[in-house]
């Protein structure tokens, strides 16, 4: 009879090890390759988002709403003709026909028309948007045909937006309002036409918004 070494079962086991390792390397290089063919579907569909809302909007689907504070910059506040002398003028900011004007920024273009509206004008405005019955800004989505043909991504972009666009607004349409009350608003477009030099009729219709604590429009780029 032939008697059993005392490694014959060291000898067994690493056929069954190999074996195993063979496996789990098989078994890794699936889930590898299952994981990259995921992500380029995800990153072909969610390209357009990304276009529009940028990388940040991964963040603000799974971080708490009061992070935004430590993560997004204070807004820059400019007082009109503040200096440190009486009746100087912040920097950057300069006279344009009858208005204080400031340039925030350059790049983008962003500039600050200080009074633009009368108090008059103002409480005007806020009375018609009453009116108006403003409603959430999400009814006013920005459209994407890469998404709208799609059920679950289009639902997952109006997600998105609903994050982004917080605020509520309504169009100040002019076939829809009063004629005293169209009056007001076309006098105060006929300004912002002075200023920009656009004219009324090749503008969109005023839109009125309105922010309540905490709502906010973060960036966003139309198509």
């Amino acid at each position: 009879m032939r008697h059993k070494g005392l490694f014959s079962g060291a000898r067994a086991r690493r056929p069954r090890a190999a074996g195993l390792r063979r496996s789990v390397r098989r078994l890794c290089l699936c889930l590898a390759v299952t994981t990259v063919l995921c992500v380029a579907m995800i990153g072909y569909r969610v390209a357009p988002l990304v276009r529009s809302y940028g990388y940040e909007l991964f963040y603000y689907l799974f971080a708490p709403g009061w992070l935004r504070w430590l993560h997004e910059p204070p807004p820059r506040v400019i007082i009109p003709r503040q200096g440190t002398k009486p009746g100087s003028r912040p920097v950057g900011t300069e006279r344009w026909g009858d208005y204080t004007i400031t340039r925030v920024s350059t790049s983008p273009n962003v500039t600050l028309v200080h009074d633009f509206l009368t108090p008059e004008e103002c409480a005007f405005l806020r009375n018609l948007g009453k009116r108006l019955k403003m409603v959430a800004g999400t009814n006013f989505p920005v459209t994407n045909a890469a998404v709208s043909a799609n059920g679950l991504f289009a639902s997952f972009y109006a997600y998105v937006y609903s994050l982004v666009r917080t605020s509520h607004g309504e169009y100040a349409d002019y076939h829809k309002v009063d004629e005293g009350d169209r009056a007001k608003v076309l006098a105060i477009a006929r300004k912002a036409e002075a200023i920009t030099g656009l004219e009324v009729g090749n503008s969109e219709v005023p839109f009125l918004q309105h922010y309540k604590a905490s709502n906010r429009f973060r960036a966003h780029y139309g198509e």
